[in-house]
């Protein structure tokens, strides 16, 4: 049986592994570093495009039971600290048959883990790869992990994020660390957190998103009243992983940020919102895509292959939609052929060949999130007031109507895994 090794368990390497198993012969073999998942991250919305992958694996009502629907996002000015629009969500579900849906990743990790042990599928936690051998000469890839393990391959997917280090195999200087490879800092950090359980917030199922001069914060409602919120700011590199310190002077800097709904305390967002929090955390925003995240029998997906700005939401989509790309290409995979009786590896050629194939076929279309991304962020987060000016006079002029056309192109195309017969 055709095997391929998945590093990194997380939401991309974990429905990669569900769709294997379900529309493939391919046998998933699932690895993570972390020694358990915990409550890592804090939140994330999906919308239709990627909702519809994981319907297809019979997901939507366990989702739906885990998250809380979106139905509109409010647009402020915390210079003038009043309502800029207000767009209506609806048309999600209306034109593209899903809603718009916030998750704590958390419970969303869970769900997907949960699902692939009903599957037959293990997670191998504590599992750091430090290697993987792919010679031409060799039936297959061998995957070596630092405690020993070692683990042979047809194919070997790097899922591991952000921080990925099948990246600095595949691409040159693609380490975050050394900003190789195309990566680069955007100048840009956010920080992050999860609040408790705030009873007297009024709009539950609204989101609130505030605009500054270089600055940018926004409260996402999570299910069971709690809100997931995120300040974005303009500051020097703080390394690859902050640390509290760097966590808190970020904290410092964002004492007057405005919030227009009142929770207790001053009104201010620090007392009403951040310092209500369970957990906070501080990341420096990376920015990088490769022209080519394949490479032999490797593969990447997700983080590890594109990092995206946040300030569209589309991080963890793009990674479900990879996961259902690479399906298909893997699907047109020939059968593993018998020799004397014995089942041999597929070529190295066919395999590289058909992960040639899922990187063009998703190139164009990270590039235009990418780029969408970039175009938003420098909007939200220019510190020029006559910038700010025009997009506040750009969001008035656009109705409900404008935005659903001009977000087709996310959520109108199939993003699904074909049948056999169809690939």
């Amino acid at each position: 049986m055709t095997k391929a090794v998945i590093i990194g368990a997380g939401i991309g390497g974990s429905t990669l592994a569900l769709m294997l198993k379900r529309f493939t012969n391919i046998q998933p073999l699932l690895y993570e570093r972390a020694p358990s998942f915990g409550h890592l991250g804090a939140g994330l919305a999906l919308a239709p495009n990627s909702l519809q992958c994981l319907d297809q694996l019979g997901l939507l009502q366990k989702l739906k039971a885990i998250s809380q629907k979106v139905s509109c996002m409010n647009m402020y000015s915390n210079q003038k600290r009043k309502l800029i629009t207000t767009m209506d969500n609806s048309f999600y579900q209306d034109i593209y048959k899903y809603p718009l849906l916030s998750f704590e990743r958390a419970r969303l990790q869970d769900l997907l883990v949960s699902e692939l042990r009903e599957n037959g599928v293990a997670v191998n936690f504590g599992h750091n790869c430090v290697g993987v051998s792919d010679r031409a000469e060799s039936p297959g890839a061998v995957v070596a992990f630092d405690n020993g393990v070692e683990v042979e391959a047809d194919v070997v997917v790097g899922a591991d994020g952000g921080n990925s280090f099948l990246r600095t195999l595949t691409v040159p200087g693609g380490a975050i660390g050394d900003q190789g490879g195309g990566i680069k800092y955007t100048g840009w950090t956010t920080v992050y957190g999860i609040t408790d359980q705030i009873t007297q917030a009024p709009t539950e199922d609204q989101t609130q998103l505030i605009s500054s001069l270089g600055c940018s914060h926004v409260c996402w409602p999570l299910p069971g009243k709690q809100q997931f919120w995120a300040i974005t700011l303009h500051e020097p590199f703080p390394g690859p992983r902050p640390d509290e310190q760097s966590l808190q002077e970020s904290l410092d800097r964002c004492q007057d940020l405005w919030f227009p709904e009142s929770y207790g305390g001053n009104g201010s967002f620090m007392q009403g919102i951040v310092k209500r929090s369970i957990r906070t955390v501080k990341v420096p925003l990376m920015s990088g895509r490769w022209e080519t995240p394949n490479l032999g029998r490797i593969v990447l997906i997700g983080d590890a292959a594109h990092v995206l700005p946040p300030f569209v939401g589309q991080g963890a989509g793009q990674a479900i939609e990879d996961a259902a790309s690479l399906t298909n290409s893997l699907l047109t995979l020939p059968e593993t052929p018998m020799v004397a009786g014995r089942t041999q590896h597929i070529s190295r050629q066919d395999i590289s060949l058909a992960l040639e194939n899922h990187t063009i076929s998703r190139k164009p279309r990270v590039e235009k999130v990418a780029k969408w991304g970039e175009n938003v962020g420098r909007g939200s987060m220019s510190e020029s007031r006559i910038v700010k000016g025009l997009v506040e006079l750009a969001l008035k002029a656009t109705t409900t109507k404008m935005i659903a056309k001009s977000v087709k192109w996310v959520h109108g195309p199939e993003t699904l895994v074909k049948k056999p017969s169809q690939v």
